[in-house]
């Protein structure tokens, strides 16, 4: 099989132009145990406030609620991925 980056699979296939490829910068991807889903999930996904994914999504009118059950949209748009991004106390 064929090899693409985003770039090349966009100019061969004219799709996902509003993908991104990048580090999601999630708070704790692999948790104590050091293994992303491993035997124990310990991993935060929430994302951390330098995110790209933080504001970066589209509205959809049947999902008003993320995986925590929080309000979409807290910024100018909805996050991209299972959590919203909200404020949080240090």
């Amino acid at each position: 099989g064929t090899n693409y980056t985003l770039a090349s699979w966009r100019s061969a296939f004219g799709k996902d132009m509003n993908s991104l490829q990048t580090n999601p910068r999630l708070l704790d991807a692999v948790g104590s145990d050091g293994v992303f889903a491993g035997l124990y999930i310990d991993e935060n996904l929430h994302l951390a406030d330098n995110s790209p994914a933080v504001d970066a999504g589209l509205s959809h009118p049947q999902l008003n609620f993320d995986h925590d059950r929080m309000s979409r949209t807290a910024g100018s748009a909805p996050d991209i991925g299972a959590y919203e991004q909200t404020a949080r106390l240090s």
